[in-house]
């Protein structure tokens, strides 16, 4: 089984989160017997302005028309919005088998502008060629059916490529002799929940208790960070850092008693992140939203809050720290077992049966009546 993978996100080493699950889903499914990549149309990294930018979606387009009319059995793309509407002409040539595999905000688009028009177009294009429709949780895989994309048959759950069990894995012995130490893990965006994080740490001081903070990420809001930090005189307590490899986020994790992951986000269609944490044996303190209410679980590994509720994210800090240390081992025990269920072998041998399965359905044979 042969795929021409399309994402107009790919990561490198300057940018090691710009679609890092594209990445891990690939090296995933090319991991399988039988399972190869003809050829790749992809985005590196993030743009430098404009003129980068439109520079990279020029190559991205070449190299889509150079690689449509190769030989494979068919394509895979991720991130959709952006390329369907070259493969929408494209298709008047040749209609090649394709999967498409959503990820957040190109199916929880905003329902106004070009946005909201090549979402729609999106749509149309999956309703007429699409032979499945990958999403990372049942949340979206409900409003894919919800909005008759495609019938729930077609519509693949697979978590993102998972996660790697050689990079998160839990310390053999956790000490809580320490500091109270929580984390954040993302992009530094309004709607990923860092406002939130950091109010928590400010409410935190306040009241007077003994913290430590990390950030790990970057984004467009560093700056207000950073301005946050130096005018609530909170340098001692939070560690800033920037874009961090997969190899090495491990070892952030685990140095956290808590993932706090506030997002806001109506398109988090999963949070590896939280996952992550877990596999790692850090428990999470989640916004009650998308696909991160799939598997974080009220007091068994993390809790779950409301949307930017702050008051509710400091109880459950409060909450864990009141904890006994057989309670907080039971704790990070339910967080290990929830990670081993999102193994990217488990994850990425399902994914290449499922959607052999639906590239290559099973022959069909004539009935024959036996007199």
């Amino acid at each position: 089984m042969k795929f021409f993978l399309i994402s107009n996100m790919y990561p490198t080493l300057d940018s090691p989160g710009y679609g890092c699950f594209v990445k891990n889903v690939c090296e995933g499914m090319l991991s399988q017997d039988d399972v190869h990549m003809s050829c790749m149309a992809v985005i590196r990294g993030g743009s430098k302005g404009r003129i980068d930018k439109l520079l990279k979606y020029v190559v991205f387009y070449l190299a889509i028309i150079k690689g449509f009319f190769k030989e494979y059995d068919f394509i895979y793309i991720h991130f959709p919005n952006q390329a369907i509407p070259l493969l929408n002409f494209l298709y008047k040539f040749r209609t090649p088998k394709i999967v498409v595999n959503y990820h957040g905000e190109d199916l929880m688009y905003e329902e106004k502008g070009y946005t909201k028009i090549l979402g729609e177009v999106t749509q149309r294009f999956c309703r007429k060629y699409a032979s499945a429709i990958v999403v990372p949780s049942r949340y979206f895989k409900d409003i894919v059916v919800g909005r008759n994309i495609l019938p729930a048959s077609k519509v693949i759950v697979s978590p993102s490529g998972g996660i790697n069990p050689a990079l998160f894995f839990p310390l053999e012995t956790k000490s809580y002799d320490s500091a109270l130490h929580i984390g954040y893990v993302g992009r530094l965006e309004i709607d990923k929940g860092i406002r939130e994080f950091l109010q928590t740490c400010d409410r935190l001081k306040q009241n007077g208790v003994v913290f430590k903070a990390s950030v790990v990420g970057y984004g467009s809001c560093y700056d207000e960070v950073m301005r946050f930090i130096d005018v609530h005189d909170l340098k001692k307590e939070i560690t800033i850092v920037n874009g961090v490899p997969q190899e090495k986020l491990g070892d952030y994790y685990r140095g956290m008693d808590l993932l706090i992951f506030s997002s806001s986000r109506t398109g988090e269609s999963l949070g590896l992140t939280g996952i992550e944490a877990m596999a790692c044996g850090v428990p999470v303190i989640g916004s009650d939203i998308g696909g991160i209410a799939s598997y974080v679980e009220n007091g068994s590994n993390g809790w779950l809050v409301p949307v930017k509720d702050i008051d509710g994210i400091v109880d459950r800090i409060y909450k864990y720290m009141g904890m006994d240390i057989d309670s907080k081992e039971e704790l990070r025990y339910n967080c290990i077992e929830t990670g081993k269920r999102y193994d990217k072998n488990l994850v990425c041998n399902q994914l290449a049966k499922d959607l052999k399965g639906q590239i290559t359905p099973p022959p069909q044979y004539p009935d024959y009546i036996i007199e």
